[in-house]
């Protein structure tokens, strides 16, 4: 290539959330080194100039932080604000603006000098590693051989010079070159000589005309997750008046996989309310675990054993519901407080089946334990035999909360559940809570056994209709018949079983339609789609009818979007 013009260039710009305990470089640099491959930082893509200048400033520092790749800024973003990755690198435009809304800190800069769009935010080379200078940068070049006279005549520097270009230039890269012909070699292989780091990166400098080239990225993923998977790798959280038996046949006509858990169910509504009424599932469900709610050991054992006997691939004791009626029954997250009787509880349990006996549980009650609380309940439980914890990383507030705010308010600490993995290396540890991106699946994957998620799942189904072949290398698709699989034959399916439960138990539909309003989520057209399958006027038709309906007029709205 024939260097014309170099237009413009940018620092690199490493930003946090504002909720977040960084303030510089060297509060990540310290954490890093206490926990090396546990502070995660985000980048759009692999290899871009972001990518590398955050490779050169971990070189700089002497430090590893965990990569997290992403396809665009828009999702990152939302996890950066949102404390699900640590830290972001782009060019300062792309982050400026949820800085100076309040959302984001700008911690450090990639470049030599401060920028002016940014000028309370210091430097690498300020902040102790000299000489420290990675840019973004965009200029013209022509192909090799074009005459002079015609790279003369492209080059734009007069123009680019002219007060209003400047301006323009200004306000998208923060920073106009009104310069003649450029030597591009050094600015294209500068970032790729230094420190030896590309070398270790998947990708490789241009201007290395002997360099093989880079391999293709991995579909969808963003990043490998580990061979052999748990059998806990992905799971569906319990959830109250929502994961019945209807919710778990709808979601397994999306993933043949991933786990799934039943509503929580009182031990004692097992033995004295209907056992039929409760332990009911379907024999597509598997792998489907029973979660039971009690306090007491003997009537939790016979409750595992009937729901042994009905299928149930796993027995789980809910220690994390907060509700007021849990907590007058002295279990859910009540249980945490007597890690004894938890241990009591897991012993019969085991005593009595030959399945799993797994444990969901908070990382602290109200405001106040610490570490050591968790630690030490763990350890209590894991003493009876259990070896699976499933491990909802915010405390559960007792008082002054609602259920639902005790899934909101209270912070997530998912590193208190990533030490609890360090510390008992030999159980099975999952992670729930605010999981809503295959990005952080994926991260918590390279550090846990599994990851549960819930309401996430439940609002945006389709979601799960990529977890089999994204962490199962599964792409067979469960819905039988359905190659590839559609909402169309995910649809049609769920109208056939809820024919079929109608004739066998005399289900109504709109008991079984609820669960899956959220097929076509954010879809044109789905809220009429949407509509239609709840509209109590139409409750009389058959079901089948309402399909038909509901298809014919999202399709004329929006069109087959399948």
């Amino acid at each position: 290539l024939v260097p014309v013009a170099l237009l413009s260039s940018a620092p690199i710009v490493m930003a946090t959330s504002v909720k977040s305990a960084f303030k510089t470089y060297a509060d990540v640099v310290a954490a890093a080194r206490k926990q090396p491959d546990m502070v995660t930082l985000g980048y759009s893509g692999n290899g871009t100039v972001a990518h590398l200048a955050g490779e050169l400033a971990q070189n700089a520092a002497g430090i590893r932080l965990r990569h997290i790749p992403y396809k665009g800024a828009a999702q990152a973003m939302t996890d950066l604000v949102g404390g699900q990755i640590d830290l972001y690198m782009s060019s300062v435009p792309t982050l400026l603006g949820q800085v100076r809304n309040g959302k984001l800190r700008a911690i450090v800069l990639t470049s030599a000098r401060r920028s002016g769009q940014l000028p309370d935010t210091p430097t690498l080379a300020e902040s102790g590693y000299p000489g420290f200078d990675a840019l973004t940068w965009f200029g013209i070049l022509a192909p090799a051989g074009t005459p002079a006279a015609i790279v003369q005549q492209l080059n734009p520097a007069e123009g680019a010079g002219a007060p209003e270009a400047t301006h323009s230039i200004a306000i998208v890269q923060s920073k106009s070159c009104a310069s003649g012909l450029f030597d591009a070699k050094p600015l294209c292989a500068s970032g790729c000589r230094r420190g030896g780091i590309i070398a270790a990166l998947p990708v490789r400098c241009a201007t290395d005309a002997n360099a093989p080239a880079a391999p293709p990225p991995t579909p969808n993923l963003l990043l490998p997750v580990p061979s052999s998977p748990s059998p806990w790798r992905l799971s569906v959280a319990p959830m109250m008046d929502w994961t019945d038996r209807h919710c778990r046949y709808f979601h397994r006509l999306l993933t043949r996989q991933t786990r799934l858990y039943t509503e929580m169910v009182n031990a004692g509504a097992v033995l004295h309310g209907g056992t039929e009424r409760h332990l009911r599932l379907n024999a597509e469900e598997h792998p489907v675990a029973l979660q039971l709610g009690g306090n007491e050991p003997a009537d939790l054992a016979r409750a595992a054993r009937l729901g042994a006997q009905w299928g149930y691939d796993e027995i789980n004791l809910n220690c994390g519901c907060p509700s007021d009626r849990v907590q007058r029954g002295a279990f859910g997250a009540r249980l945490m407080q007597t890690p004894q009787r938890v241990a009591d509880c897991v012993k019969a349990m085991r005593d009595m089946v030959d399945r799993p006996v797994t444990v969901k549980h908070r990382i602290g009650i109200d405001q106040g334990q610490s570490y050591g609380f968790v630690r030490d309940f763990v350890g209590v439980v894991a003493d009876a035999g259990c070896s699976v914890f499933i491990v909802h990383a915010r405390n559960a507030w007792l008082q002054g909360l609602s259920p639902k705010e005790n899934r909101e308010i209270p912070p997530l600490r998912y590193a208190l559940v990533h030490q609890l993995k360090a510390d008992f290396p030999r159980l099975t540890v999952v992670i729930n809570g605010g999981i809503a991106t295959d990005a952080v699946v994926q991260q918590q994957l390279h550090l846990l056994d599994g990851v549960m998620v819930g309401r996430q799942a439940y609002h945006q189904p389709w979601w799960l209709a990529r977890w089999d072949a994204l962490y199962y290398a599964d792409r067979s698709g469960p819905c039988a018949g359905a190659s590839p699989l559609t909402r169309e034959a995910v649809e049609r399916a769920m109208v056939a079983y809820m024919e079929r439960e109608a004739a066998l138990h005399g289900t109504p539909w709109p008991h079984i339609a609820r669960h899956m309003l959220g097929l076509r989520h954010s879809l044109p057209g789905a809220r009429l789609w949407r509509q239609l399958w709840s509209d109590h006027r139409l409750n009389d038709r058959p079901a089948r009818e309402v399909h038909a309906l509901a298809l014919r007029s999202y399709a004329a709205r929006a069109g087959d979007s399948g």
